[in-house]
C-alpha cells in the first residue's frame, strides 16, 4: 500500500513539473494566433507584401519594413495616457490607429507578428549605455533562432539602431546603412553592441544584454519606470522618429531634423499647428488639432546626464 502511494505521489509530482514546464515554455513563446491579431493588416501596415516564409531573407525583410513604416515615438507619455504592454493594446494602437511606440511596444508587437509566423522568438534585456555610463536594464530586444542561427532582432532603438537583423556573432563586423555594428563578450555584462560611422574610428557601446530569457510581465516595472521616473529622457523630452531608405527623419521637441544621403538639414516649428502637421506629414501619426501635450522639461535636446538614457 506504501509503495503505491509512494508512486502514486511521485507520479503526481512529476506530471505537476511537466505541466508547469510546458505552461512556462507557452508563456515564453506566446503568440497564440488570438483574433484581434490579423497578419494581413500588420503587413499592410508595414507596406510588406513579400514572402513570409520562415528564413533569414523573411527576417530581414521584416525587420526592415517594421523600422521604415512605424515611427519610434513616445507621444503618449506627454498626452498624459498610460503605455500599455498588452498585446492587444498594441495592436491597436501601432496597427489600426497608425501610431508608433518606444522599445517595449514595438519589440513585443514584432515578436507577436514573428510567433504567428512561426519563428521562435526570446525576449532579452539591455542595459543602455548613455554617453558611456552604464544605466539599469530598461531596454527590450530580441533573439530569433533558426536554422541553427541566432539572430539579433530590435525595432525599438530610435535614431542609433541597425536596420536589419544582426547575426549573433562575436568580433565581426557587420555595415548597414545606419552605421557598422559588431558585438563583444563581457565578463560582467554578457554581450555589448557596438556601433560606429564610416567616417569614425572609435566604437560606441550602445547596450550590453545577456542570455537569459524574459517574460512578457518582466518588462512591466521596467515600463513603468521609463515612463514615469521623474530622470527618464523619456518623460522630460517628446519625441518621434523613423528610418528611412535613405537616412532618418527625426522629431526632438520643436526641432525636426531630415537626414538624407549623409546630408542634413535642421528645420525649427513654430506652433503646435505646425508641430502636428509635421506629425502627419512625415511620421503619419494624425492627432486631434485641439490636444493638450504635458509641458516637457525641455524643448531642446537635453545635455544633463539621466538616469534612464534613451532606448
Amino acid at each position: 500500500v506504501k509503495m503505491s502511494e509512494v508512486t502514486e505521489a511521485e507520479y503526481s509530482q512529476e506530471s505537476e513539473q511537466t505541466m508547469g514546464l510546458s505552461l512556462l515554455q507557452s508563456t515564453i513563446n506566446l503568440a497564440n494566433k488570438p483574433n484581434y491579431f490579423d497578419i494581413a493588416s500588420y503587413l499592410h501596415r508595414i507596406n510588406y507584401s513579400g514572402n513570409v516564409e520562415k528564413n533569414k531573407q523573411t527576417l530581414i525583410n521584416l525587420h526592415q519594413a517594421h523600422l521604415f513604416n512605424i515611427p519610434f515615438e513616445n507621444l503618449d507619455i506627454h498626452l498624459g495616457e498610460e503605455i500599455d504592454l498588452h498585446p492587444q493594446a498594441l495592436y491597436k494602437k501601432i496597427v489600426q490607429q497608425r501610431r508608433g511606440g518606444y522599445c517595449f511596444e514595438l519589440n513585443e508587437l514584432f515578436t507577436q507578428l514573428l510567433l504567428n509566423l512561426d519563428f521562435e522568438v526570446e525576449r532579452l534585456s539591455a542595459r543602455v549605455f548613455v554617453k558611456e555610463r552604464i544605466t539599469p536594464r530598461h531596454h527590450q530586444l530580441l533573439k530569433v533562432k533558426f536554422d541553427g542561427q541566432a539572430w539579433l532582432c530590435d525595432v525599438g532603438f530610435g535614431c542609433r539602431g541597425f536596420i536589419q537583423p544582426i547575426p549573433l556573432i562575436y568580433n565581426k563586423p557587420f555595415s548597414q546603412t545606419s552605421g557598422i555594428y559588431r558585438l563583444l563578450q563581457h565578463d560582467s555584462f554578457g554581450s555589448i553592441l557596438q556601433r560606429k560611422l564610416e567616417k569614425d574610428s572609435k566604437w560606441d557601446n550602445l547596450y550590453a544584454f545577456t542570455p537569459e530569457v524574459y517574460l512578457p510581465l518582466d518588462f512591466t516595472s521596467q515600463n513603468y519606470v521609463v515612463s514615469h521616473s521623474p530622470g527618464s529622457i523619456f518623460v522630460n523630452l517628446r519625441f518621434c522618429t523613423i528610418a528611412k531608405p535613405n537616412g532618418r527623419i527625426s522629431l526632438s521637441a520643436y526641432n525636426l531634423k531630415v537626414l538624407e544621403n549623409g546630408h542634413e538639414k535642421i528645420f525649427k516649428i513654430k506652433n503646435q499647428s505646425e508641430y502636428l502637421q509635421v506629425l502627419n506629414n512625415h511620421f503619419g501619426i494624425k492627432l486631434p488639432a485641439d490636444i493638450n501635450f504635458i509641458p516637457a522639461k525641455y524643448n531642446e535636446e537635453p545635455q544633463p546626464r539621466f538616469d534612464i538614457g534613451p532606448v
